[in-house]
């Protein structure tokens, strides 16, 4: 089984285990993982909007043959709970109480987001145009990715009914199924001010949430970059052979390790821009990145600007 839905493609990790790795222009945007306990289901975040979310739900009972247990929620960002609403009440959901105290204050957000969609539909308009002229295919394709995944948010909005985590823990839980254990962990700042990861010790497999970003930049704004740089090398130096990010194509070790350089060069290339005396805006237009990431600021110019920006501020704050 290779695409089960428009807005993410499946794939078999181990008999039972499954990652939903989400298409570029549907309306996942993040990735989420389905887990086969042997005599309950788990599911590991529920995608950016409703529409993605039931189709994860559908493809997750019809796989399992039952409904679903549990959902983790990786950390508060939209991206990767937006889909609860589709879930039974029976439905647990997990988080951290950091993370569920984050959703509740973007919950103002999403109700202004319902009740004025203007903002929404100049971002789309712009874009639109953006597509119109510009030469370059490779850029055309990631615009026109951008836009349809903002019109699935768009559409989502008039139902969205943000439904909030139910469970709390500030460190482990372990799910004992009939055919395999599921190891939860809350490791604390990273990406986000609290972030969690499942291991499937037995299977040798670990959904890394947004602490993994593979094949493309992570997103850095507002995180805690010491603490998620040694949460990377830590997992480097595990047993783990698979992991689903929570952006990204399926890794392994390498792409861990390639996250965590992308962070370091980054980095180190921003805080000579700014001993250097050069303002945010000349760093934006004269930092160059090596291979393989020149080709991930390509594809999200963006994210690129978000992270340069960031890191001045960064910098600026320890002087």
């Amino acid at each position: 089984m290779n695409t089960a839905s428009e807005h993410f493609s499946l794939t078999e990790l181990a008999e039972g285990v499954f990652a939903a790795i989400a298409t570029e222009a549907g309306g996942a945007f993040s990735n989420a993982g389905i887990i086969d306990l042997g005599d309950q289901t788990l599911v590991f975040d529920t995608m950016n909007t409703p529409l993605a979310a039931k189709d994860l739900k559908q493809v997750a009972e019809e796989l399992t043959g039952r409904h679903i247990s549990y959902i983790v929620n990786s950390h508060w960002h939209s991206d990767h709970w937006m889909g609860n609403q589709v879930f039974p009440k029976s439905t647990m959901i997990f988080s951290t109480p950091e993370t569920l105290e984050f959703m509740i204050s973007e919950l103002d957000e999403i109700h202004q987001s319902q009740s004025n969609h203007s903002n929404f539909r100049s971002l789309i308009e712009t874009y639109e145009k953006l597509y119109n002229e510009t030469k370059d295919e490779s850029h055309k394709k990631n615009i026109s990715d951008m836009i349809s995944r903002w019109k699935f948010e768009l559409d989502a909005l008039p139902e969205l009914n943000p439904r909030l985590p139910n469970m709390t823990f500030d460190s482990k839980i372990t799910f004992h199924g009939k055919n395999r254990v599921a190891e939860l962990f809350a490791s604390g700042k990273g990406h986000t001010i609290s972030d969690v990861f499942l291991a499937l010790p037995e299977d040798q497999i670990v959904f890394w949430g947004d602490l993994g970003f593979f094949q493309c930049q992570p997103f850095i704004g507002s995180c805690d970059l010491e603490g998620w740089k040694l949460k990377i090398l830590s997992m480097t130096n595990s047993l783990f052979k698979h992991f689903v990010p929570g952006h990204g194509p399926l890794g392994n070790q390498s792409d861990l390790h390639l996250e965590h350089q992308y962070m370091v060069t980054l980095e180190e290339k921003v805080r000579e821009a700014f001993q250097g005396g050069m303002t945010v805006e000349d760093a934006l237009s004269k930092i160059s990145l090596p291979e393989p990431f020149n080709q991930w600021v390509a594809a999200s110019a963006r994210r690129f600007e978000a992270n340069v920006r960031f890191l001045f501020q960064y910098f600026d704050d320890r002087m």
